[in-house]
């Protein structure tokens, strides 16, 4: 992605266009909309947060795709600076844009409110803009891609209150959403399952949610849900007090960008901390 932007970079360099021309701007709104995605997930979130006040302010459009990239990653990226209210004011300012034109990309923006608030800890309001986005399908149909996120944080947030039983329901329900989805949402939601049968003192069970979850990424040729599987069977193995098998999975930068269950860079600490090696308190603050 990098390397195409690069060159689409240079050939708006190179173009003999009007600099006038509204298309001239909003080809450039494409190009720093689409960077600040990749800076985003590539853990530079000040960069990210450049590009992507830029697009907004050379775009003209009120909607459309650079528009919703560039206000996403910029709520984002302010909340990775430590600025969320700025990036939950800035998705308010959207949604009611939105809406009032027929509310096409209200489900993308209630999503990444949920994120940002689940990044901050604030895990009731999380729960009420998962709530928000299933109200707003009653009135406003949004795809399923959206109401399964609204299934996955509020099993999140059941999960992590330790109300077991609600977030194994809320995780099932995304079960027939299966190929609707984000594949890495719906890889999740397995792992969800597992983590819910692991401490309800189910090892077994885990394992074979473990294992759904490491079939699907294997079937969808997935890397980022393959890496987390292979994360999970380490922590599974480690809360069994077991010495895992599996090669380590060592840290990314788009780690700490990640709202997932599990941290693969927190599991990698763990494992460090274990090995009994003289640097391994030291090995595992750097990991996380």
């Amino acid at each position: 992605m990098a390397r195409l932007l690069g060159e689409a970079e240079a050939l708006d360099r190179g173009r003999d266009a009007d600099r006038a021309d509204p298309g001239t701007h909003e080809f450039q709104a494409d190009i720093d909309a689409l960077r600040a995605f990749q800076l985003y997930w590539e853990g530079d979130a000040e960069h990210a947060l450049e590009r992507a006040a830029r697009a907004r302010r050379s775009t003209t459009r009120r909607a459309g795709f650079e528009r919703t990239l560039a206000v996403l990653y910029e709520a984002g990226a302010l909340a990775m600076l430590g600025r969320p209210e700025e990036g939950l004011r800035s998705l308010d300012e959207a949604i009611d844009d939105d809406r009032a034109e027929g509310g096409r990309h209200v489900g993308e923006f209630l999503t990444a409110q949920a994120i940002i608030l689940l990044y901050a800890g604030n895990l009731d309001a999380c729960r009420d803009r998962a709530r928000k986005i299933l109200e707003t399908h009653e009135t406003v149909p949004l795809p399923e891609y959206w109401l399964g996120y609204a299934h996955y944080f509020h099993g999140v947030v059941a999960y992590e209150r330790n109300r077991l039983d609600e977030a194994h329901a809320c995780f099932l329900r995304l079960e027939p959403l299966r190929y609707h989805l984000a594949t890495r949402v719906y890889h999740d939601s397995v792992i969800g399952i597992s983590l819910v049968a692991r401490a309800s003192g189910h090892p077994a069970e885990a394992e074979v949610h473990a294992a759904a979850a490491r079939a699907f990424a294997l079937e969808v040729a997935d890397p980022m849900s393959l890496r987390a599987s292979a994360a999970h069977d380490v922590g599974m193995r480690l809360a069994a007090s077991l010495e895992p098998t599996a090669e380590p999975v060592p840290p990314l930068a788009a780690d700490a960008m990640s709202f997932w269950l599990e941290a693969p860079g927190v599991i990698h600490g763990e494992r460090l901390m274990r090995g009994g090696a003289p640097d391994g308190p030291r090995a595992a603050l750097a990991s996380v």
